[in-house]
Formats: C-alpha cells, structure tokens, sequence
C-alpha cells in the first residue's frame, strides 16, 4: 500500500472517528470513550504534521512567472511611485516685487 499523504489520513481517521462517535453516543461504554479519544488524539498529530506541510509550501518563494507573483509585483511597484512626491518648484518671478 502507497504512503497515504496526511490530507489521507486525516479524512480516514475522521470517517473512523465518526463511526466510533456513533458508538459512544449510542451506547457510552468505557470501551467506545476510550476508541474516540484515541482517534481524536491521532487527529491532532496528523493535523499538526498537515499543517507543518501547508507552512512549508507557503514559505517557498513563489515561481517568478506565477500570475500571483507578477500581481504582487506590480502593485508593490504602484504603492512605491504613489508614495513618491513630486515636489514641483515654481519657476522664478521676472516681476522683481515691482508693478
């Protein structure tokens, strides 16, 4: 069997866990509260190591050519010359203060 990818796993483990929710519901013995913990406990590790992996794509510095990175250049390069101020010197007076 393939190595399941932890998205895999975690819709595995959520349909057992369901399933044994049913059973603890329905009957609350020790034995069905002790099986849905058990999965609720793998649940979390997985999720964790699911979200490890999601961090790591993201922190990938993203594909020059990529729509999103082009994007996001672009309006970098907008804010940047809309912050720059043009400061416009009037020419000098050949009127010399006299009328």
């Amino acid at each position: 069997m393939a190595k399941e990818d932890s998205h895999e796993q975690l819709m595995r483990l959520f349909r057992e866990y369901f399933k044994e929710n049913q059973a603890w519901e329905s009957k609350q013995t020790h034995v069905a509260g002790i099986k849905v913990r058990n999965l609720l406990a793998e649940m979390r590790i997985v999720a964790r190591q699911r979200r490890a992996e999601i961090l790591a794509i993201r922190k990938q510095k993203p594909s020059q050519s990529s729509p999103k990175y082009i994007e996001s250049n672009r309006r970098k390069a907008e804010l940047k010359k809309a912050k720059q101020v043009d400061v416009m010197v009037p020419p000098e007076s050949t009127d010399n203060g006299t009328s």
